[in-house]
């Protein structure tokens, strides 16, 4: 139950010293007790991947690649991969970089046309939205965030108007 869930987090069966992690596509749907101050400490914002994201994971699959890495970048430009998306298409290719970039544009081609397929209207919905909010709960600590430039300036209010506590994460 929800009531369950709240007393889970910080209520009486709430057990100390421990990092929980909450994801959603829909971060304003949540309710605001579940996500109030001192309950949530830190929100990020985790958008889709930028091109210097690409690359740079185009180069932890495949290093010493650059080439290989900038050429990826470029074909996958504007594309609005996530890094979930990028990590699971690298994963048929662990060590064939040349068939990796050799494979992406039909790849990029087929994700296209899965996205504008009338039979699937879920997945059009899924796209207009495909932000995702991590979420640490109380007493949490993260040791590294990773966000966008743009998002810093949010990701640090955020992290001042929550506890005292929540400052040092």
């Amino acid at each position: 139950s929800f009531s369950g869930l709240l007393n889970a987090l910080d209520g009486v069966v709430a057990t100390e010293e421990r990092i929980v992690f909450m994801t959603t596509n829909h971060f304003r749907r949540l309710p605001r007790a579940l996500i109030r101050p001192g309950r949530v400490d830190l929100n990020i914002f985790v958008g889709l991947a930028t091109p210097i994201q690409l690359k740079r994971m185009f180069l932890r699959f495949f290093p010493e690649q650059e080439a290989l890495a900038d050429q990826f970048q470029v074909l996958c430009a504007d594309e609005g991969l996530s890094m979930a998306e990028l990590q699971g298409f690298f994963m048929f290719f662990k060590d064939q970089p040349e068939a990796c970039v050799a494979n992406v544009g039909p790849w990029l081609e087929a994700r296209r046309q899965a996205v504008e397929d009338p039979e699937r209207p879920e997945q059009r919905k899924q796209q207009e939205q495909p932000q995702q909010e991590v979420s640490l709960a109380e007493g949490a600590t993260a040791s590294e965030t990773i966000a966008p430039t743009q998002d810093a300036e949010q990701i640090t209010s955020n992290a001042e108007s929550a506890s005292p506590s929540s400052a040092a994460a």
